[in-house]
Order: C-alpha cells, then sequence, then structure tokens
C-alpha cells in the first residue's frame, strides 16, 4: 500500500539519531565513571588509614583496624564486578551503535506505516491515543481497534513520534480515550475545560498547561516532564491538528484531534 504524501515532513528519524548519539553520551559517561572508580579504589585503604592519624578521628586502634578491614573486603567485592561491567559496556559500545539505532529505525518505519495506512486496515482513518492501559484495554474490544492504536514490542519515544507522525501524514483523527476521575487515565480537574476554551491552542500553549496538573495524564511530576500522552499531543498540534470536543454514543465527553 502505497503511502499517502502531503506536504507534511515527519521528523522521527532525526529524533532516533538524536536518542542514539545521548545513548552513546550516556554509555561514555558511565565508562568514564566506571574508571574514576577503579582509580580510587588502588588508595581507599590508604586514604582511609590517613584519616585515622587526623585529629578530630574518634576511633579506637581496634575501630581502626576493622574499618580498614571491611574496607579492603568490600575493593575486593565489588572491584571484579566493576571491571566486568566496565569491559561488558566498552565491548557494547563498539558492536552496538549503528545496530541499535537501525533496529529502532526500522520498528519506527513499520510504526510509521502502520498509522498511514490505518484507513485500509481498520476501515476508518483513526488513531487512539491516551494512557497506554486504558487505550490498550479499549483497543481489545475487536480486530479493527486493535489496529488503531501503538503498542510497540520495541519502543523509544522516536518510535512513539514515528507512529504519531504516521498517522499525521494520512491525516487520520486522533480519538483520545480517557477515564474520567482515573487519577492517570482522566483529565484533571479544570485541564478539560481549559481545552475547551482554546481548542485551537499553539503547542507551546498545551505544554505549558501540561505542567500545571503534575502527577497526572498531562505531566510526570516526579521526573519533571510531561508525559508521553502529552508528547504525542504536542506533535499533532505542532503540524496543525486542533482539538474537537463531541460526545460518545452513551453521552459521555468526546476529545479529538483533527488536521486542519
Amino acid at each position: 500500500m502505497a503511502t499517502r504524501a502531503n506536504k507534511f515532513v515527519p521528523r522521527y528519524s532525526t529524533q532516533i539519531e538524536q536518542e542514539a548519539q545521548e545513548d552513546q553520551a550516556r554509555r561514555e559517561k558511565l565508562v568514564e565513571d566506571m574508571k574514576k572508580e577503579l582509580e580510587s579504589m588502588k588508595t581507599q585503604a590508604e586514604e582511609l588509614q590517613k584519616s585515622f592519624e587526623k585529629p578530630d578521628c574518634t576511633l579506637s586502634p581496634a575501630e581502626q583496624k576493622q574499618a580498614l578491614r571491611n574496607c579492603i573486603a568490600e575493593v575486593k567485592k565489588r572491584k571484579p564486578f566493576v571491571e566486568s561491567e566496565l569491559k561488558n559496556l566498552q565491548a557494547k559500545m563498539k558492536r552496538a551503535p549503528e545496530g541499535e539505532k537501525a533496529l529502532y529505525k526500522k520498528h519506527a518505519d513499520e510504526w510509521f506505516q502502520r498509522a498511514n495506512t490505518v484507513l485500509d486496515t481498520s476501515k476508518k482513518n483513526k488513531l487512539y491515543l491516551g494512557n497506554r492501559q486504558f487505550v490498550t484495554a479499549h483497543a481489545q474490544k475487536s480486530p479493527m481497534k486493535k489496529k488503531r492504536y501503538l503498542d510497540a514490542g520495541v519502543w523509544s519515544w522516536g518510535v512513539n513520534l514515528g507512529w504519531v507522525e504516521g498517522g499525521i501524514a494520512a491525516k487520520a483523527m486522533f480519538r483520545i480515550k480517557f477515564n474520567p476521575g482515573d487519577e492517570f487515565a482522566g483529565f484533571p480537574d479544570g485541564s478539560l475545560e481549559e481545552i475547551w476554551q482554546n481548542p485551537r491552542m499553539s503547542a507551546g500553549e498545551w505544554m505549558t498547561l501540561c505542567t500545571k496538573y503534575p502527577d497526572s495524564l498531562l505531566y510526570q511530576g516526579a521526573e519533571q516532564r510531561p508525559t508521553w500522552f502529552a508528547k504525542e499531543v504536542e506533535a499533532a498540534l505542532t503540524a496543525g491538528y486542533h482539538f474537537e470536543q463531541g460526545w460518545s454514543k452513551s453521552g459521555a465527553d468526546k476529545l479529538t484531534l483533527v488536521a486542519d
């Protein structure tokens, strides 16, 4: 099936490249930290002995000997573990980066295509967004619904973005599934009203709104970042989508994102 074309330019490939670079930087830092730890192990016992000579040392000779024995034992126990981890990480860094990047790119391409052809495969040009567990439960209700949500075994934000952008390229409607009153699957009090008041808000306005509601569907308070759902919505708004309000067959509030 041919990919539907329009002026929209996906950026998930750039995101995956950025993630690969960030992963490599994290590994390089971890390698340096491990090397520093191994280097410090060489002098830990000596530094401990020097601390015993300071005037403020309150340990008795017997306690000093025990502390020294404990220090030596701890170094002896931990050093082989750190050396092994360092060796494995260095080996992984030599062979992994390009292969890992290619793997994520492959899955992102596949999910882009699935979202881009959802009309052909599910008979509706519609995709589901929301809390993962809640959306998954809804999608399991029928084979057609299963084709309208992201269920990536290999996941990164780049893969996730690929799926969202596949839908954007197809001008699919994004149906936001939410459970009113649920702490993590529903919209926090006051947030829906803000959306109704400004349904054509910008991506920046959306992200500002999300930060006002920590520990919710919109924002991860502990990690100080928007949720992946919030970033999915941000991607759609950036591409020119806007919110539309409606009502389901049961009369409950319905929220969608539609292309201009």
